[in-house]
């Protein structure tokens, strides 16, 4: 079973950097939003591999471990990730950050 780990200060930041393009302008206060808004402007992207970047970085699994598990379990994961990195609040520490 794959389980999303919290991240040290450094790969917290490396997981802003590959999502911070596709974060919305104003932060929603609940978390599923956030990430289902996440979800869809990587899905319009022409970077969906920032996707897959964000779950290897989270649960330190390879991609061909990741590519075994269906899209939803990935989706739940992905979920699971940022709430335990607590990403809305990261989020906002490194706007204030000018990151």
């Amino acid at each position: 079973m794959f389980k999303a780990s919290m991240l040290n200060l450094r790969d917290a930041i490396k997981l802003y950097s590959l999502l911070k393009d596709f974060i919305p302008e104003e932060l929603p206060n609940k978390l599923y939003d956030f990430a289902g808004t996440i979800l869809k402007n990587i899905n319009v992207s022409d970077r969906p591999e920032n996707f897959g970047e964000a779950l290897i970085l989270m649960t330190g699994n390879t991609v061909l471990k990741l590519d075994k598990l269906d899209s939803v379990d990935r989706i739940e994961l992905f979920l699971e990730g940022l709430q335990k990195n607590k990403f809305l609040t990261l989020t906002e520490f490194c706007k204030e950050l000018g990151l």
